[in-house]
Parts: structure tokens; sequence; C-alpha cells
């Protein structure tokens, strides 16, 4: 990830550029995720409605799972390997501070 946004960072001050980087990732990677929890949220209501099987707290889980909660151990998983996306993003919101620590420089 350095090598990509290495000139975007190194061209603008952290506080100008971490912003572009954040909303180039959420771009990349959200719409996708997005789509495969709905997915996998509509075969679970099915399945449920089909076996008469209630789930509780069913709402709340969705809810975590759409901002990453379950990358961080704070839900379950709805999508199985959706842990990654969270912790890819808990990288994402640390990756400025890890930037400027590798290369030295802190620019505000």
């Amino acid at each position: 990830m350095t090598f990509s946004y290495e000139k975007l960072f190194a061209s603008r001050p952290v506080s100008r550029a971490y912003p572009v980087f954040l909303l180039r990732r959420v771009a990349r990677i959200y719409p996708l995720y997005i789509v495969v929890l709905l997915v996998t949220v509509a075969q679970d209501l099915r399945h449920a409605s089909n076996n008469h099987v209630q789930l509780h707290g069913y709402g709340i889980e969705f809810v975590k799972n759409l901002v990453f909660l379950q990358g961080m151990g704070f839900s379950e998983r709805i999508v199985g390997s959706s842990w990654s996306v969270g912790a890819e993003f808990v990288a994402y919101f640390l990756f400025p501070l890890l930037l400027a620590a590798t290369l030295g420089v802190f620019r505000a």
C-alpha cells in the first residue's frame, strides 16, 4: 500500500492526503462488501423463514457488520470471511500514522 499511495502522501500534507486515501479505499471495498452482505442476509432470512427459526438480535448484528465491528471481535460475522475487511479498515485508520513512522516524517 505504501507504494500505491506514496505519491499521494508525498505530494500533500497528511491532513489532505488521508481523506483522499480513505475515500478511495472505501469506494473500492465497501460496494462489493454490501452486496455480499445483503445476499447473505437474504439467504439467512429465507432459511430462517423456511425452517421457522427466529433470528434474535440479527438486526443488531447486521448493523454491526455494516460498520465492520465483526472484524474487531464486537459482533458475529454474517459473512464468514468478513473479519478480514473489518481488520483491514482498522489498518486504514492507522495507515497515516504508520506511514509517517516509516518515512520518518509527519507533515500536518
